[in-house]
């Protein structure tokens, strides 16, 4: 039987808003995962699952429930007068740096100019919701592992870039996708992970 999620006792809900992906997206995560874990082993990262595999958008903190209906809002206002977009999955990339790993991602490529674009509206039309916008420059991912705990993990660079190189000889044509919506989540933590559960949706695009 699963533990159940951690529960907050003041009646919020930690969020983020996302662009998902898709099947084939989520097949090319597991096939690059399979691939590092054979480089690299499975103990000294903490791998993510793909089925759970997003593009975050906005990472908001712990909201209460006004807060996620006018965060609701929002995302009907910004996603209203913007059309679909292509993505399409790009390099891997070690974070910071190869000597001390804390994320292990694939970059997204593709429409990119125009899911930044949705992301500053957003974060304007919430700008007195949950965290400050984020200062750092937007660098759209899909997360394949992570460090455990706080200390960065050491990968030989040679190592990580021959992965990188297999990865790209092997898997062919980068995936593509379209996204043609956004989702609030929200990220309930308990003891074997997180799971996410959609709270909102807004469809791209002019109401039909």
């Amino acid at each position: 039987m699963r533990p159940a999620p951690e529960r907050r006792t003041d009646g919020s809900v930690r969020c983020f808003v996302a662009a998902p992906i898709d099947e084939a997206v989520r097949g090319r995560l597991a096939a690059v995962r399979e691939e590092l874990q054979r480089a690299f082993g499975r103990g000294a990262l903490r791998w993510s699952d793909p089925a759970l595999a997003h593009v975050t958008l906005r990472f908001y903190g712990d909201l209460q429930p006004a807060e996620i209906d006018a965060v609701g809002v929002a995302l009907d206002a910004v996603a209203a007068d913007r059309p679909p977009m292509t993505l399409r999955t790009a390099d891997l990339a070690a974070v910071p740096r190869a000597s001390r790993v804390r994320v292990l991602w694939l970059g997204v490529d593709g429409d990119i100019d125009a899911l930044a674009g949705l992301r500053t509206a957003l974060d304007v039309r919430t700008s007195t919701i949950g965290a400050p916008p984020d200062p750092r420059p937007f660098r759209p991912h899909l997360t394949l592992a992570r460090a455990r705990g706080r200390r960065p993990v050491r990968l030989e660079p040679r190592a990580l870039a021959a992965a990188a190189e297999s990865m790209a000889s092997s898997a062919g044509n980068p995936a593509e996708w379209r996204v043609d919506r956004i989702e609030l989540m929200a990220s309930e933590l308990g003891p074997d992970g997180a799971r996410y559960r959609r709270l909102r949706e807004a469809r791209l695009g002019p109401p039909s």
